[in-house]
């Protein structure tokens, strides 16, 4: 039984029947934050560094992160299931903490170890030094700084979690500002930066859990506990190994290939498709109860029409953001990067349409998980990273090349990439309507886009318009906002006439309508 209050130093944490909404809204506006952020920490981190180092710095941490997914073995899936399941004593934790130290140690292996031929190969001639920094940072930010969130979430401590996140994100962006004035930044003083912050608040976080008695001191059996992980993480060895090879291929090839710019116009363009998912992260859970639940009652015509709704809500809202955003790629980039990364309009035009289907992919994947259909789902996943592996290559590979490719660079992987997604999320769908049996209707998707496209770039040419007979002239955020409003104005007006698109119902929209008009006189 866990106790109905924990008490921790400045965090009071009640169990009532409001404990999943505080966390879930908690955890929604601290994303939004956090997110808004970090988001501006890397903008000033490429602006600083450009797109060369820029992209050697992506691909440093980048590599680091691919190989985190290869020695964790969905260890830390494991840990925080069995975490939650019930109050585990201090000694779990210390096995487990053991365990994360040698993952450490065997990333040092590697990395010292290898061939110094074969090391150059992986890390494309980066020094040593740097690929040893690299490797602690990576190692903070993705296993340390998560382990020790996850014991907060496994005792229900979100809020503190979430704050520590911010805190964590708002003191990373005062030590770049403070680098920045001083001239410091460099990808060495960024690796330097990110080991000393997240180990900071990864100790303290830990000295507060430990200080607040939460973790005791009953036995736990050694081999017990890893029977259970062996069982736990057995099946996916397999998508493990082949995860971790769809993630650095895609670096590896772009490094390899196109070089350090193109990958710092590919980081930037997946940096930017990054900040459209943040509705979909933040309902997913909500969605994956709902739809678990129904499906459990064999309430199939409540599981349809859920799915309907919320993957054409959340499609649209995609598109939404997207579409307005395209047309403005190059003035995007001029205004928040300067000129030294206007190539990469391409890359970022077509990144920005990534997260529309990736938010189709994740609502179709939820839905499949829900429902039980897991064999199904791992497959698809197993497929879809197995073939991304030599589209990657034939389009990022030189002509010259024993297997000659299209030499295409950020741009190849930008296909590949929204290609890929909306392939696999379609098929996903597939499975969906078959196991739901409601109709696949992939059509959908392409009107969508074929609407609010040409909205998008004819709100852009009549804000130009309207600007030009202003003393304003040229390309300004005036026009942005003048195009934005006049982009808004026309969605809202084919939302009106064709709920449906955006997957609402008239009496949906006359209730908003009444709403507003409510809200209006009020004020």
């Amino acid at each position: 039984m866990l106790p109905p209050t924990w008490n921790f130093p400045g965090c009071n944490i009640r169990m009532n029947k409001n404990s999943i909404k505080v966390r879930f809204l908690s955890t929604f506006i601290t994303n939004i934050l956090r997110l808004g952020i970090s988001f501006i920490s890397g903008l000033v981190v490429a602006r600083i560094l450009g797109p060369g180092e820029y992209g050697n710095f992506s691909f440093l941490l980048g590599s680091f992160a691919s190989l985190a997914i290869l020695i964790d073995m969905s260890s830390s899936a494991a840990f925080y299931t069995f975490a939650s399941q019930r109050k585990r004593g201090g000694q779990f934790f210390l096995y487990y903490a053991v365990w994360v130290l040698a993952q450490l140690l065997i990333l040092l292996f590697l990395a010292l170890f290898l061939p110094i031929s074969l090391r150059q190969k992986i890390w494309i001639d980066h020094p040593l030094g740097l690929i040893l920094l690299a490797l602690f940072a990576g190692f903070t930010m993705n296993q340390i700084w998560k382990f020790s969130a996850q014991i907060g979430e496994s005792i229900r401590d979100t809020i503190g979690v979430q704050v520590r996140n911010l805190a964590l994100a708002v003191a990373y962006l005062a030590c770049l500002g403070v680098m920045a004035k001083f001239h410091i930044v460099s990808i060495k003083t960024l690796f330097v930066l990110n080991i000393v912050l997240y180990l900071l608040f990864s100790a303290l976080y830990a000295r507060r859990i430990y200080q607040s008695g939460v973790l005791t001191k009953s036995h736990e059996d050694l081999r017990g506990i890893f029977k259970d992980f062996k069982i736990y993480c057995s099946p996916l060895v397999l998508c493990t190994v082949i995860g971790f090879l769809y993630s650095f291929s895609d670096y590896w090839f772009l490094q390899k290939f196109g070089g350090s710019i193109q990958q710092g116009y590919y980081a930037i363009g997946a940096r930017f498709s990054a900040l459209s998912l943040i509705a979909t992260t933040s309902i997913l859970h909500v969605f994956w109860k709902e739809i678990a639940e129904a499906y459990s009652l064999g309430n199939m015509e409540r599981v349809g029409m859920l799915y309907q709704r919320v993957s054409r809500s959340l499609y649209f809202m995609g598109a939404v953001i997207s579409c307005v955003m395209v047309p403005f790629s190059r003035e995007i980039l001029a205004l928040l990067l300067g000129s030294s990364y206007q190539a990469a309009w391409l890359p970022l035009c077509l990144m920005f349409l990534y997260p529309v289907h990736q938010s189709m992919g994740q609502i179709t994947s939820t839905m499949l998980l829900a429902m039980g259909k897991t064999k199904i789902q791992g497959l698809i996943g197993i497929f879809f990273m197995v073939i991304s592996m030599p589209i990657a290559y034939f389009l990022l590979a030189p002509k010259s090349a024993v297997v000659p490719g299209f030499q295409m660079g950020a741009i190849g992987l930008a296909l590949k990439m929204v290609g890929c997604q909306i392939l696999g999320a379609n098929l996903t769908a597939f499975f969906v309507a078959k196991y739901t049996n409601t109709a696949f209707n992939w059509w959908y998707q392409f009107n969508v886009l074929f609407l609010l496209l040409p909205i998008g770039f004819l709100s852009k040419f009549f804000a130009q318009q309207i600007i030009s007979l202003t003393s304003f002239g040229g390309f300004t955020i005036l026009v942005m906002a003048v195009s934005g409003i006049i982009y808004l104005v026309n969605v809202a007006i084919l939302i009106r006439y064709f709920p449906s698109i955006g997957g609402l119902n008239m009496d949906q929209i006359n209730h908003g309508l009444f709403w507003l008009r409510k809200r209006i006189r009020l004020t």
